[in-house]
């Protein structure tokens, strides 16, 4: 099987829907089928092809028809050649799935791909409507209606948790359950045997996470230091206005 991931952020971008779906690509890689790996192009600066860790990278603006004058304008410019040269790749590549991880411009294109390839699609879902930390959900009426076009659409959906299933089918206001299933997310222990540890003189807590809001909790860190015999290293990615030094 010939798999197109379509994640709606991949590197150099750290995060969780960028881990996982670093994983399983290389998890169909080592299985003899190397996945095409695209997405957002976000930065724009970013490259339009790329090869990371082994793995075709390609990136897209991908606009959408947002009700702003400068989304819906580029949407009207660039989103046919977009589409046009999105569907190219993937005959190009003869893909027969394609998979979509974090519903966002990315599944856009998706659909209106499966549409004209007539391609199969599987959405896993990463808990957009809760822990979006610009509360894209929230705010955007063409987001929400995306994404219940995505759910009605896709022939089968993975959620990463029991409850972002629940909250999807809240959303979407009917079970999912004959094409829906949880698959948690996972990493790969090996990766950690060839990692040398930090030589720090005692004992450390490690924190890792993105540091906006609704996402890592920046109060996390300097509760650990209760027990003032371990120390606590924080490592994020992102800013939140709340984070103290």
């Amino acid at each position: 099987m010939k798999v197109a991931l379509l994640a709606s952020s991949f590197h150099p971008n750290l995060g969780g829907v960028e881990e996982v779906v670093r994983q399983l690509a290389h998890e169909l890689q080592s299985r003899g089928s190397a996945p095409l790996k695209v997405t957002n192009r976000w930065p724009k600066d970013l490259p339009a092809d790329e090869e990371f860790e082994g793995l075709a990278v390609r990136r897209f603006v991908f606009r959408v028809p947002e009700r702003s004058w400068k989304q819906l304008g580029g949407a009207l410019l660039f989103g046919h050649r977009t589409h046009r040269e999105l569907c190219r790749q993937l005959r190009a590549f003869g893909a027969n799935l394609i998979h979509v991880h974090c519903v966002s411009s990315n599944a856009y294109y998706a659909l209106k791909a499966k549409r004209r390839l007539n391609l199969p699609l599987v959405v896993t879902l990463h808990s957009e409507l809760t822990m979006d930390s610009s509360r894209l959900f929230q705010r955007s009426a063409f987001a929400r209606g995306l994404l219940r076009r995505v759910l009605r659409e896709a022939d089968s959906v993975t959620a990463a948790s029991r409850r972002t299933l629940a909250d999807a089918e809240a959303f979407y206001g009917q079970s999912l359950v004959h094409r829906a299933r949880v698959i948690n997310n996972g990493s790969n222990p090996a990766e950690f045997d060839v990692a040398l540890p930090y030589g720090h003189g005692r004992q450390y807590f490690v924190a890792m996470g993105r540091l906006v809001p609704r996402r890592a909790s920046t109060d996390s860190c300097p509760r650990s230091r209760a027990r003032e015999s371990v120390r606590t290293i924080c490592c994020w990615q992102g800013r939140d206005p709340r984070a103290r030094d």
